[in-house]
């Protein structure tokens, strides 16, 4: 994400009252936050060398690691509330213990916990148990409780949010070639630093720029799967005229609920079933038959001619399931190639080569 783009929206919000919670990568309750009166601003990939980092953590730790490690250690991160690292892996678990406990940052950090089971019977009270947890620190630090109200409030402009990034998908889907797959992801990834009202707004903005205009045609139609959407990729794949019509990204599409949640009896529930109703992803450790399930379907409902499996290096989390879905999607008759970079450093020449030679296959 741009740089100034979340210095700004940081600095807009707290002089409007807002406390800032830096998330780090994964699923979460965003309408605690909300409530609380904080704005959740995502950490993915923030840009710049991590030396200072790399001396914290070992040199196969994925590049989002090392640049969220990073980021805590610059002088030049933004006065920050909070701190919240949602389990989404082992490298960011133990990124939170190095935080509190190693080098002793001075914002307050706080774990959440996804369940790991969202089919079983327990799944729906251990999150309303974690959200509350979460609830109570946050409150703390704000010097103030929220009431149900102010949830449901909260919960009810996520779900707006939702619900316009998903007609965003759906235009998307139904006319492949309106947007550059960058100023696509560039809306898409305003989720990660603005609030939801905010984001209904952009996204209605390019929903309108579209239908002022024709949709320009789309020489290979795909689904990208993996764990951001990197602009270097994103750029090579707009320079082909390849349009990226679905996502499978842990970032992007994994996180968008594609109708509403089933009606709960109060917010708590609700905030529940928002994190449980969300498509099937590594970070909750969804069995591979469910996800090949899911990616086969995004194939045959968007018409994409494949899937682009792009991953960062080192994610151990997507690389211990791509053979499996690999597998899986070419017994389905799917073609699929796998890409890996680093994050921030990728071999353009390299991903252009083999991107060009599947490209041809198909």
């Amino acid at each position: 994400m741009d740089v100034s783009s979340r210095k700004s929206s940081i600095e807009r919000h707290r002089s409007a009252g807002r406390r800032i919670a830096a998330v780090f990568p994964g699923r979460y309750p965003a309408e605690v936050l909300h409530a609380a009166g904080f704005l959740p601003v995502e950490v993915w990939d923030p840009p710049g060398p991590t030396a200072r980092a790399s001396g914290h953590l070992q040199p196969f730790v994925c590049g989002v690691g090392l640049a969220s490690l990073e980021l805590l250690l610059s002088d030049k991160a933004p006065a920050l509330d909070c701190l919240l690292f949602p389990h989404l892996c082992d490298t960011l678990q133990n990124l939170f213990t190095i935080v509190r406990d190693c080098i002793h940052h001075p914002t307050p950090a706080f774990l959440f916990y996804p369940p790991r089971n969202t089919g079983h019977s327990g799944a729906e009270a251990f999150v309303v148990t974690q959200a509350r947890r979460l609830a109570g620190q946050v409150a703390g630090l704000a010097g103030r409780t929220f009431s149900d109200s102010d949830l449901a409030d909260a919960g009810a402009a996520v779900d707006r949010a939702h619900a316009a990034l998903s007609r965003l998908y759906a235009a998307r889907r139904n006319s492949a070639g309106r947007w550059s797959n960058t100023e696509f992801y560039r809306t898409v990834r305003l989720r990660e630093l603005v609030l939801p009202d905010e984001l209904v707004k952009a996204a209605e903005h390019l929903l309108a720029d579209a239908e002022r205009g024709a949709a320009g045609p789309a020489d290979v139609k795909l689904v990208l799967s993996g764990v951001l959407p990197d602009r270097s990729l994103l750029a090579l794949l707009d320079q082909r005229n390849v349009h990226v019509v679905e996502d499978d990204l842990i970032s992007t599409g994994r996180r968008l609920l594609r109708k509403p949640i089933e009606p709960a009896p109060d917010p708590w529930t609700a905030a529940a079933r928002r994190l449980l109703s969300l498509p099937p992803c590594t970070s909750i450790a969804s069995p591979i038959e469910h996800r090949i399930a899911w990616l086969t379907e995004l194939v045959r409902s968007s018409g994409a001619a494949g899937v682009l499996l792009h991953t960062v290096k080192f994610c151990e989390l997507e690389l211990f399931d791509h053979p499996f879905v690999v597998q899986g999607l070419r017994k389905a008759g799917i073609p699929v190639l796998v890409l890996e970079s680093e994050l921030h450093q990728p071999q353009v020449g390299q991903l252009a080569t083999r991107l060009d030679a599947f490209l041809e296959v198909l």
